[in-house]
């Protein structure tokens, strides 16, 4: 199988963004399960989150909307705010 060179260079971008992600709601979920005892239990929930909501924006923001002939790349300029928003 032949990865595209724009792919091979954009798997580590997606991949850190992510574990940047799942590190930042790992240490959200345990903050916010101290108060119910909970910390590995919130530590553990809150990464997954984490890795699951950055992977899936990131990959959105990667793949989708910065894609080389993507539609995004000819639409107007409101258009394009108000899907990046």
């Amino acid at each position: 199988m032949v990865v595209d060179e724009r792919t091979r260079l954009l798997i580590p971008r997606l991949l850190s963004l992510a574990a940047i992600g799942a590190v930042v709601g790992a240490l959200y979920g345990f903050e916010t399960s101290l108060a119910d005892q909970a910390g590995l239990r919130g530590l553990i929930r809150g990464g997954l989150t984490g890795l699951l909501i950055a992977g899936v924006v990131t990959w959105l923001r990667l793949f989708v909307i910065e894609a080389p002939g993507s539609w995004l790349v000819r639409a107007s300029f409101p258009v394009t705010v108000a899907v990046r928003a």
